[in-house]
């Protein structure tokens, strides 16, 4: 597939620049962060480990062929980011058992929400473009596959010299340093 990707760059890139990109603003969107990382929750090196997210790649893959990159995933309310971080709603059971169960995982998550404004992002709830392989060059607004709601992913690179900013909501704790990533700050994220 990697081949044929790169065969197809040209144009797969130029279906995707023909695309314009959409602006949002983020008003009272969420996310989910393992309560370790709660005083840094708009990080996004957690993003990078194992094998990444949906949207990005993370270090324990191939990085010379699919080199990691950082990505900040945020749901549009509450129980979206709880989907999307367990895979089922919070009120699903299956065989007894619970999302975060299901998932091998611990419910010791807080939840953020955060608000902003995010420009030139790649639509993906308009399923207006075929050729995504591979091409994730802009934030992306996607549909969750959990619910009925939306998501956004960020790379904090594609930050710089852009307007986009992302920003926690509410008051933080006193030890959280960084409470806004934006074009400027998006390298402390990394």
């Amino acid at each position: 597939m990697e081949a044929q990707r790169q065969a197809s760059q040209a144009a797969i890139t130029s279906a995707l620049q023909s695309v314009a990109g959409i602006e949002l603003p983020i008003d009272s969107w969420v996310r989910a962060v393992d309560f370790k990382y709660s005083l840094q929750p708009l990080s996004t090196k957690g993003s990078v480990a194992g094998v990444g997210g949906r949207f990005n790649y993370g270090g324990n893959i191939d990085p010379w062929k699919y080199p990691p990159f950082n990505a900040l995933y945020l749901g549009e309310d509450e129980e979206t980011a709880y989907r999307e971080k367990f895979g089922l709603a919070r009120s699903k059971r299956v065989a007894g058992l619970q999302p975060h169960e299901l998932a091998l995982r611990k419910p010791n998550y807080v939840i953020v929400r955060v608000r902003g404004l995010a420009s030139n992002i790649f639509d993906l709830t308009e399923k207006n473009v075929e050729p995504f392989i591979d091409a994730v060059s802009r934030l992306i607004l996607f549909d969750s596959t959990k619910g009925d709601k939306r998501c956004l992913a960020l790379f904090p690179q594609q930050l710089e010299g852009s307007t986009s900013f992302i920003e926690l909501a509410d008051e933080a704790p006193v030890e959280c340093v960084h409470r806004r990533i934006d074009g400027v700050s998006w390298r402390d994220y990394v």
